[in-house]
Formats: C-alpha cells, structure tokens, sequence
C-alpha cells in the first residue's frame, strides 16, 4: 500500500501520494502554465550535422544562430565563478549576473519543453560569502520562469580538504567553513515531464544512485586535463545519463576544454558546447577527436545493447578457454555466492565474482565500499578449512585509480585474500585471464600485482611469474596443511578488477 503525505512525518515514501501537498496554497503561483499539465509528443526539429556535435568558439549568447527552437534536451554546465581564475574576466557581480542571465535566456529558446538545465555553481569568497547559488536561483526562477526540479549537492571527498582557510585557528574568534562540496542546481523549461520519448541508457542501480541529492566525487585534476577548474567527467555522464534519452541533444554553453561533450560522445548523445578561448576550444576538439579508450567503446555498447557486466564476463570466460561448470552458485555453509565457476584445461576449478556495477561512472571497483564488500567476500572464502576455493577471482569493469582508497586497500592483503585482479575491456588484463586458463599457472603473472607487492601464500613478497614463463609449482603444493602464519588457514586468489574511490 502506498504512503501519503502525513501532518507528523512518514517512515515511507514507496508509491507516495503526494496529492494532499500538491493542493496547497504554498505552492500558489509555482504550478507550470501549461493546460493539461504538459506538452507531449513535440516533433524533433531538423538538425543542421554540420552545426551539431561540435564546438564553436563564440559566446553561447549567440547559441540561436546555431541551434534551432526546441532543440536540446539537456544543459549541462558550469559557469566561470569570476573569482580570478585565469579564464575569467575581471567583472562585477552586477556584470557577471548579467552574463549568466543573457545565456540562460539564449538556453531556454533552445531547450525543448521539458528539457532540463543542471547548473553547477559554488559559492565563494569569505569576507563576505557570496552564494551564487541563490544568485543563479533568483535569476532561473524569478527571472526567466524556468520550473525548480532539486538540487544536488556535489561533496568532493577527502582530496578536498586540504584547505587552511579555517579563520581564526581553535578561537571563537572568527572560524571560517571550509567548502568541501558544490551544488548542482536542476530547472526545467515550462514543464517537469519530456516532451519527447526515447531509448534510456542507465540500468537500475546508476538510477537509484543518481536519484539521490548527494553526490560523493573526487575533483578533476586541472593539471591533467589542462583547464584552471574542471569537473570530473563523472559529474556530466550522471546527469546525462539521468535525464536523456540515446541521440538527445547535450548542449554546454560554458564547455571550457569539453568535458560535458565528451561525456556526451561517450553516451551515444549528439552535444554543442560553447567557449570564447580558441586555447580550450582546441584541447577540447582534440579529446573529442581522441579514439576512446577500448574499455570506453566496450562499455558504450554494454550500455547500447542492455547487456550488463555479467554477461560480457561470461562470455570473455569462454572466449579465453575456461570451462562454465556454474552461474551464480551458491557456497555452502559460507552465506556467500559467486557469479561463475569454471574448469581450466587441466580440469582445475576456478572462481569468479564479477564485482561491481557495469555503470558509465563510478564503476566497477571505483567505489571504496564495494571494494571492501569484494574483500570481505575473498575473506570467507579464503577462511575454508579444505580450501576448495584456492582459485577466486574477481572480475571487474574498473580498477580503482592509483593510489585510492580502494586501490591501497586491495593492495594490502599482498595476495593473502585474492590473487589477481582483471579489468574487463582491458586486452592487456585479459590476457592474463588467458594464460590462467591453459592451467599451468598457480602464481599470478605481473600486471595487478607489482614486483615487491605479493605476499601470497608459499611465495616471498616480490614473487610473481614473468607473462610467458612456465608455473613451478601448484596452489594446492605451495599451501601447508596448517596455514600460514599470521593469516587464515586458507587464501582466496581473485582474478579481478577494482574501483576507484
């Protein structure tokens, strides 16, 4: 039964009628001026090709000699925050306000009824605070008319909190806050619903993450990408991928070196974005033009075609020469499973939990909790007393970035809980895999593992077999009866892939 709007609160929000609120008078004045509720079934207008999927250096106040009405689909942006950066015009607040306010209105000609803008906007400064945000708010909805749909708060993680800018040090003096997070404000253009239908992309577990209001995502680099204030690629295909359909049109009006486009290329989108310096108009024409990585493409028809992480899994199994003997089997007396057992050529068993989802962000073992629930699992495994489960191996859509979280954490085990890890998609990984299936391998080849890393049972740190090199004993020989000591009895080896943090 689902739950309506209570006068005291409510523990549920499944199938929740929100009928009781919607009727309201605080809501007098706010509803959408649209008869019916919503315009459906708009036409897509004629694109011009030579006018899409690319990048214009000019300002996006001129973005109607490009696009035509109900066009784009989707805004993904973040405005200059004229706090000084090298790409910024010295402006005043009154100035810069004017800016936004003449792009926006540019954006709302273009953007199809229904169709969303995602505003990424911090606030800044301290003495005093200036919230752009509430700026930005005051101008898409008191000035424009556009319709609030929410906001998301981007918390950037630990690699954010480096700032000294606390104020008064221990003293109520005058203590400052730190920002550790940015928003991510979410209009409408006359409508909440689409006006168009199409062919969505993102699978179930993407959708309930990206639901949510709080994003947790490491920061871009600006020295990698070449920019004074990036945002992570992460943040666009979420909202992309959320709120678009496949072929939908991704506009960014601020595209500094194209991240939002890139994004977009990625995900099957046709994108425009918009900047007034030929210098990252240019780089972001060369990310564009860059060949994707192989797992990029791989994961792009994933996507397309509905398959998920398991089953291309299963198919690499296959395809690299191991033998199916179980899916999704279940581990007696462990309260665990695993996605695939598999024989070798020898007619040794192998294990495999393909870990982690097959998401366009954050996915695989990016994720610093789904690492530790990987080990976790690795762990009870390797705790078997008759250590029928010697051979685990995980695999995954995402190693973990170097130097993560996830990435230090699955590297202190030293081989005692997993033994190897393989990146799906990544041919190089996957020809370890291969090399495991002949069955004349029982020490893990060096790719994951570095040399002075492993520790794993019966080796000495730093004892990996070279690609190519022949195995010189079995798992089973290098094992003693009793265990080894200081670690559990048994050691789980994972061939496996891991996320970042």
């Amino acid at each position: 039964m689902g739950t309506s709007t209570k006068s005291f609160g409510s523990s549920k929000r499944e199938s929740h009628d929100s009928s009781v609120f919607n009727g309201r008078r605080i809501l007098d004045g706010l509803r959408p001026k649209v008869n019916g509720g919503s315009a459906t079934g708009l036409p897509i207008p004629p694109l011009d090709a030579t006018k899409i999927n690319r990048i214009y250096c000019k300002s996006s106040e001129r973005m109607t000699e490009d696009l035509p009405e109900n066009s784009v689909a989707l805004v993904v942006t973040s405005p200059p925050y004229n706090v000084g950066k090298e790409y910024d015009n010295d402006l005043s607040l009154d100035e810069y306000l004017k800016l936004l306010r003449k792009v926006f209105d540019a954006t709302k000609k273009v953007l199809e009824p229904g169709g969303r803008v995602c505003i990424n906007i911090a606030n800044v400064g301290r003495k005093p605070y200036i919230p752009l945000a509430s700026y930005v708010n005051r101008i898409m909805l008191e000035e424009l008319g556009y319709l609030m749909r929410g906001e998301i708060l981007w918390v950037k993680g630990k690699s954010a909190n480096g700032s000294c800018a606390w104020g008064s040090w221990r003293s109520a003096g005058n203590p400052v806050l730190r920002d550790t997070h940015e928003y991510i404000l979410v209009y409408s253009k006359g409508q909440f619903g689409r006006a168009r239908t199409g062919k969505s992309s993102i699978g179930a577990d993407e959708f309930l993450n990206n639901s949510l209001s709080v994003w947790e995502m490491e920061p871009e680099s600006a020295s990698r990408v070449g920019h004074p204030a990036p945002f992570p690629e992460e943040l666009p295909k979420r909202l992309i991928e959320f709120y678009t359909y496949q072929d939908d049109l991704v506009l960014d009006p601020f595209c500094g070196v194209g991240t939002t486009c890139v994004a977009a290329k990625k995900l099957n989108r046709n994108y425009v974005g918009y900047d007034i310096k030929q210098e990252y108009v240019d780089m972001a024409k060369e990310r564009l033009s860059t060949p994707p990585p192989g797992f990029a493409e791989f994961q792009r028809r994933a996507t397309i075609e509905g398959k998920g992480a398991q089953k291309f899994a299963e198919s690499l199994l296959e395809k690299c020469g191991f033998k199916i003997t179980a899916r999704d089997r279940k581990l007696k007396g462990l309260g665990i499973q695993v996605s695939f057992v598999a024989e070798d050529k020898t007619g040794r068993s192998w294990y495999f939990d393909v870990t982690g989802a097959f998401t366009s962000q954050r996915a695989g073992l990016k994720r610093t909790d789904t690492v530790f629930k990987c080990l976790g699992r690795a762990s009870v495994m390797a705790a078997d007393d008759d250590r029928r489960y010697a051979r685990l191996v995980l695999l995954t859509t995402d190693l973990p970035r170097k130097g993560s979280s996830g990435d230090q954490a699955l590297r202190a085990t030293k081989g005692r809980t997993f033994f190897d890890a393989i990146e799906i998609g990544n041919e190089q990984q996957e020809s370890r895999l291969r090399e495991y299936a002949q069955g004349n391998r029982d020490r893990p080849i060096e790719g994951f593992w570095r040399p002075g890393e492993y520790g794993g049972p019966g080796l000495a740190p730093g004892d990996l077999q070279v690609p190519g090199s022949p195995s010189s004993e079995r798992i089973e020989d290098a094992i003693p009866a009793a265990g080894l000591p200081g670690i559990l009895p048994t050691t789980s080896f994972s061939l496996g892939a891991r996320r970042e943090s």
